[in-house]
């Protein structure tokens, strides 16, 4: 069943919930997706009304659907998969983000393994950061898409991801390896910042206009229902002027690098208003940037107590006050600023990316 009216969604979930039989009114028929029977189409003129008994009693559908990353890899770019299972072989660290109706989204890919092979997953905005490097997941209302000629996974509003049992038949070494690139760890500070905010309904996921955040309610402009101001999640990203030993350096920070942050500092209350989060960053404080193939993909303040060492550059740190810098299976380039005259080390470390498609992969 396909639903194409997001003001329905609710409504079939909680059918689903309540295991309630259903009458559908107004639907379409359309040939599967997926090259298997009939999908049933139902849109905004669509009615659903709940009836009270039916001649059969519920069954819990088989957990057929789950397919095989050999199954995927063989099928047609932009089909449905209802569900697949495999072990995590590789996080990106790096994220990408691009445009789409005016907001910027993000993305991650990670890689997959069973028992038939590998294929990367594209990890949209909220599930970025939910499949972690060697446990297995189960996930759910994913589709194909295929870029420079290779198959791949790409999630969806509908995706939900559960963490299951290891597979069997896969070797306890986890050999798969993505080159990609080099890891930089540079400090300065920001001089200059642009910070976006926007608003999803996480009713029906539409990207909001005029969105009043200083009151307590809102009405989604699509979806139509009013609802708390913290219902909208909101999403960041930050253009700044980066300036340190290393020069001048124009960056980007992405949505999960800047909620990462804010979490880490208990700072959360500058994602309400733009403005804070742009004073915030402006204000005298050192910063220590990651960042690979020119992304960010951390950022820290720089602890105070690393000023009182670089002024005394000849007196003995002891081993366990060290910075150490952990970035796995990969190398790290650490820039240090300068500081009142004394130039820090210049350490060499370094990390991998692969090309991500643009959003075209979220149609």
């Amino acid at each position: 069943m396909a639903i194409f009216a997001a003001e329905k969604h609710t409504t079939f979930k909680q059918a689903e919930k309540n295991k309630s039989p259903v009458k559908l009114s107004n639907v379409s028929k359309r040939v599967s997706s997926q090259g298997e029977g009939y999908d049933v189409q139902c849109g905004r003129a669509t009615e659903v009304n709940v009836v009270e008994r039916l001649p059969f009693s519920f069954k819990q559908p088989l957990d057929s659907g789950i397919r095989s990353l050999a199954e995927v890899k063989a099928m047609a770019p932009k089909q449905q998969v209802s569900a697949v299972v495999g072990r995590v072989v590789h996080v990106s660290q790096c994220t990408e983000t691009v445009e789409f109706q005016g907001a910027s989204i993000e993305a991650q890919s990670c890689y997959l393994e069973d028992t038939s092979g590998t294929i990367k997953i594209q990890l949209w905005e909220s599930l970025i950061g939910k499949l972690d490097f060697g446990r297995t997941y189960k996930l759910t209302n994913v589709s194909t898409r295929v870029f420079a000629g290779s198959m791949y996974l790409t999630t969806s509003r509908r995706t939900e991801i559960q963490q299951v049992a290891p597979l069997h038949g896969l070797n306890d070494v986890i050999q798969f390896r993505v080159d990609e690139g080099q890891v930089v760890v540079m400090e300065g500070s920001i001089t200059s910042v642009e910070v976006a905010l926007s608003h999803r309904c996480s009713r029906c996921n539409a990207w909001q206009q005029d969105f009043e955040k200083r009151g307590k309610f809102h009405r989604c402009f699509r979806c139509k229902r009013l609802q708390l101001v913290e219902a909208f999640q909101p999403t960041v990203n930050a253009s700044v002027t980066f300036v340190g030993e290393f020069g001048e350096k124009e960056l980007t920070l992405p949505n999960s690098v800047i909620k990462r942050y804010v979490q880490k500092e208990s700072l959360s209350a500058l994602l309400n208003e733009a403005q804070d989060l742009e004073e915030h960053l402006m204000t005298n404080m050192a910063f220590r940037m990651s960042l690979q193939c020119d992304v960010v993909i951390a950022m820290e303040r720089v602890p105070e107590r690393s000023v009182v060492q670089d002024t005394h550059p000849h007196e003995h740190i002891d081993a366990s006050d060290e910075e150490l810098v952990a970035v796995d299976t990969v190398d790290v380039v650490v820039v240090t600023d300068r500081v009142e005259g004394v130039n820090a080390e210049h350490k060499p470390e370094d990390v991998d990316v692969e090309d991500v498609e643009t959003h075209g992969s979220l149609v």
